[in-house]
């Protein structure tokens, strides 16, 4: 359950060790910037030339429901998450998948992106239908408050610890991240640090915050928005 695409390149250990899977990006960026329709266009191709392979499939919801990046917070009412539920068991029976769903996978709410805050959201009220807790990655919280510094794939609070193929994945992350193209800033910054962390630190998933107030908060610092206002939502 991810928020953005390319946010899989934080869960690519996950993605590599699992069988079938369903990922479900939340947002779209073709509701935000003129590089949208372009990003929109390169992340299904990345998705073809990178996940298909890994035999995943995928539910664009963002898109269908035109949510804009950065405002999946206001998307998380109990008949919205209903709804994605509804369509995420429809795609599993559209596909001839029988199995029940064993997990769910999701960014950390961990105040680095209100959107990864907001998946996390998301993903434990469909775990709570489910009976399943999600397994939920650091992405890149703020590690000082006073000025601007953060850390990748390295939480706070760990919890378990997941075996995988460095190489493989290192490999995979370093193509993934050269593919979106329309994501160089953000990747540029982001991507020696996932690159270093998968080739030499142990992967985590993290123990799950309460939904409250985080401090530091990367988003919050940087002006995006203000935590109150996306809690808020949560509470609806």
């Amino acid at each position: 359950m991810f928020a953005h695409a390319d946010d899989e390149i934080f869960a690519l250990p996950f993605i590599d060790n699992s069988d079938s899977k369903l990922i479900v990006y939340l947002t779209d960026k073709l509701y935000s910037d003129s590089k949208s329709k372009i990003f929109s266009n390169e992340s299904k191709l990345m998705f073809q030339k990178y996940l298909l392979p890994l035999n995943c499939h995928a539910i664009w919801w963002g898109e269908m429901c035109k949510i804009e990046d950065g405002k999946l917070h206001e998307f998380t009412s109990a008949t919205e998450i209903n709804s994605l539920l509804k369509a995420i068991k429809s795609k599993l029976d559209n596909l001839g998948i029988k199995t029940q769903i064993e997990s769910i996978f999701c960014t950390a709410f961990e105040g680095a992106h209100q959107d990864h805050d907001s998946a996390a959201y998301i993903s434990r009220a469909i775990g709570k239908k489910l009976n399943i807790q999600p397994i939920e990655i650091s992405t890149y919280p703020q590690k000082f408050k006073k000025f601007y510094s953060f850390r990748v794939l390295n939480p706070v609070n760990p919890r378990h610890e997941f075996e995988f193929h460095r190489k493989r994945v290192a490999h995979l992350a370093f193509r993934m991240i050269l593919g979106y193209k329309t994501q160089r800033t953000t990747w540029l910054g982001l991507g020696p640090w996932v690159i270093y962390r998968y080739l030499f630190k142990p992967f985590w998933d993290v123990n799950p915050a309460e939904i409250s107030l985080q401090t530091p908060c990367f988003y919050e610092y940087r002006g995006r928005i203000k935590q109150s206002e996306v809690i808020k939502h949560f509470k609806n």
